[in-house]
């Protein structure tokens, strides 16, 4: 495309986006699971050296993800809310837009989950707050029986979602008092169309500009026939900034660009497919036995050989008595090779996944570990604390109020948690700590499973306490 063509293309993405666009593919990819592995192709799953197409097809067809990727995701981004997250603007006048904070009946808890994980996943995720205007018409019979209609506007703010693939162009600007704020936001918006009872889905790019009377004009662009974007729609809003909030999640590489924190993972995942695919294809081969002839099977006349029918219900003539039948049998030496490597890339991601919950190690005073406390934190301790941060500001900025925002942030792993168990079970031990705490400061642990049942504990413990003999039953028969 040519330049003066690019410069009308609202399509065309930052320069910091162009680096993201593969990690995003391989995210959307491995979420997508298998079905969205196998479209992808010869992308993640190449072909082998002189395959045929025939082949390929076949082993591609018959390859299953193992989700390593989006488990570790979903398994990460649900410790932070463990308990319902809250917000506290200073009344409860604000409860009902909390209980439905995009207008699509989304509580503010059930929002912010989506955000952290999808921030998890890619490195980053956006939150747009825009503003319905909600007209209400008021009707009042007077004593002479006129009628008068009031007309009331008010104004509801939702927060709107946008997905890291979809911003794909932001800068900041300067203005003439030295101040740098976000100056253009681009992103692209799906939505459904009806036609008749069809649906189809329709792209449109929305545009946010500050422009240079100190307010945000609000442009859309559609697809025309010819699959050219043409501005349809422009307005000019009372906003001075635009009310763009993103959490990053992984290292930022600039203003907007951001790594996708489990991107090693991402690639380990895809490593584990290929791998996963050879294994099985060396499993269908070597499951079946191969059918060796030595010797020369002649024809009627005694002129060539003649052909075998192999099968469960055939059998093999073999005229010529120095001619031998046998098996050919894999020895299962590459195929031990190829499981042990899987099992090696299989450990290798569950330490991603450790490592985002595992707490710094170091032994310092109780006085330095108070004051160093955040440097000590899990990864993902910290992530939350950063959300909670976010989400609190982007609260106070919808709704020009202060807002503290509650959430789970304790629930890393203690690199020398050895220590610490010991402690703890030596205090239990000498009967300063109950068994029920010594399980709860397991569960905070990590040592314990979340869901972990005290009733049922309690029960299979009684189940397997070893049995009195009764006094008229010494042998335990009636038992």
């Amino acid at each position: 495309m040519k330049q003066s063509q690019r410069k009308l293309d609202p399509s065309t993405p930052s320069v910091w986006y162009a680096p993201l666009a593969a990690k995003y593919a391989l995210v959307n990819t491995l979420l997508g699971g298998t079905e969205a592995m196998r479209g992808a192709g010869e992308t993640y799953l190449p072909r082998h050296e002189r395959e045929e197409n025939r082949v390929y097809v076949e082993r591609l067809s018959q390859a299953f993800l193992h989700p390593l990727f989006e488990n570790t995701v979903q398994t990460l981004a649900s410790k932070p809310f463990t308990d319902r997250l809250t917000a506290d603007l200073g009344g409860n006048r604000y409860d009902a837009m909390l209980a439905d904070i995009d207008g699509e009946g989304r509580t503010l808890d059930q929002f912010c989950r989506h955000w952290f994980e999808h921030a998890l996943a890619y490195g980053v995720g956006h939150v747009l707050v825009e503003t319905d205007t909600i007209t209400t018409t008021v009707e009042a019979t007077e004593d002479d029986g006129a009628i008068i209609r009031n007309v009331y506007t008010s104004y509801r703010p939702r927060w709107k979602f946008i997905a890291a693939p979809d911003l794909f162009a932001a800068g900041h600007v300067t203005l003439p008092d030295g101040t740098r704020t976000l100056g253009y936001v681009r992103y692209l918006e799906r939505q459904t169309v009806r036609d008749g009872f069809e649906e189809y889905e329709a792209h449109v790019i929305r545009e946010l500009v500050l422009n240079g009377q100190g307010t945000v004009t609000a442009n859309t662009y559609t697809l025309n026939e010819r699959r050219k974007w043409i501005l349809a729609a422009s307005m000019v809003t009372d906003a001075t900034r635009i009310p763009l909030h993103s959490f990053f999640a992984g290292n930022r590489t600039g203003d907007f660009s951001c790594l996708p924190p489990l991107l090693k993972l991402a690639e380990t995942n895809v490593e584990h497919w290929q791998k996963k695919s050879d294994y099985d294809s060396i499993i269908r081969v070597a499951g079946f036995p191969l059918l060796g002839v030595s010797g020369s099977l002649p024809d009627d006349d005694g002129t060539g050989g003649q052909e075998l029918i192999i099968g469960p219900r055939t059998m093999v003539r073999l005229p010529d008595p120095a001619s031998k039948a046998y098996y050919i049998e894999h020895s299962g030496a590459a195929i031990s090779c190829i499981r042990q490597a899987i099992l090696d890339v299989e450990d290798r991601a569950s330490e991603f996944g450790l490592h985002m919950l595992r707490r710094k190690s170091g032994n310092i005073s109780a006085t330095a570990r108070a004051l160093d406390e955040v440097a000590l934190m899990a990864p993902l301790e910290s992530l939350a604390l950063a959300f909670r941060s976010t989400v609190e500001t982007a609260l106070a900025a919808t709704f020009d109020t202060s807002a503290v925002v509650e959430m789970t942030t304790d629930f890393g792993i203690d690199a020398a948690s050895g220590e610490d168990l010991k402690t703890l079970l030596a205090m239990e031990a000498a009967g300063v700590l109950s068994a029920a705490a010594l399980r709860r400061e397991m569960m905070r642990r990590g040592v314990l499973a979340d869901d972990f049942d005290e009733d049922r504990n309690a029960r299979e413990i009684e189940a397997q306490l070893p049995r009195l003999p009764r006094r008229d039953d010494p042998e335990g028969l009636l038992q």
